[in-house]
């Protein structure tokens, strides 16, 4: 399963045309401007201590056997421990080692049981790991709003904004599109433009 899971992304990135790429890397060129940096995220030892009061207790351990129940029950105990260590780690840029392991499960999805393309790979991470996930996702979404870095064409992780209002969105715009009589070239320019 391992050797089988560890190939994919490689053969996935095989199958890109080249042309993507090519074009993906002459739009980073051509799109150069100054761009403010995040200096700094501010994680509290409140914000750690929320996180880890609304952790699932039910949930499975990472690599480090550290379960959710546990790290709620002494809470108050480790919140401080943990706000200097995920400081630390943000100061640094860096994560400990052992954190960015994963136990991964494979979890089957459909017909025969002994081909490994038919199971999904679930990465389980450390616990702890994942606490200050939200705080760091809440300084990025904000940084990104107020300097403008983000288009109008960008639906996922805005608040008020998924995937499902895209699709939402997509669908009235090919109505509209169908209803006005509009041939299918003209109704994929007019719908790049209206995007």
């Amino acid at each position: 399963m391992n050797t089988y899971f560890a190939s994919v992304g490689e053969k996935l990135a095989l199958d890109l045309p080249p042309s993507i790429t090519r074009l993906l890397s002459s739009d980073l060129v051509t799109q150069t401007k100054i761009v403010p940096s995040l200096s700094q995220v501010n994680l509290s030892e409140v914000g750690v201590l929320r996180q880890i009061k609304h952790l699932k207790s039910n949930k499975a351990t990472g690599p480090d056997c550290i379960s959710p129940k546990l790290l709620k029950l002494a809470s108050h105990a480790v919140s401080p421990h943990l706000t200097s260590l995920f400081r630390w780690s943000i100061h640094h840029e860096t994560a400990y080692e052992g954190w960015k392991l994963a136990r991964v499960s494979p979890i089957f999805k459909k017909d025969d049981s002994t081909d490994p393309g038919n199971y999904r790979p679930v990465s389980i991470l450390s616990v702890p790991s994942k606490l200050p996930e939200s705080e760091i996702n809440t300084a990025i979404v904000n940084h990104v709003t107020n300097n403008n870095l983000i288009t109008p064409n960008q639906w996922a992780y805005r608040k008020a904004h998924c995937t499902e209002l895209l699709l939402i969105h997509l669908t009235e715009k090919w109505r509209k599109f169908v209803d006005d009589g509009l041939s299918s070239r003209c109704r994929f320019c007019r719908l790049q433009e209206s995007l």
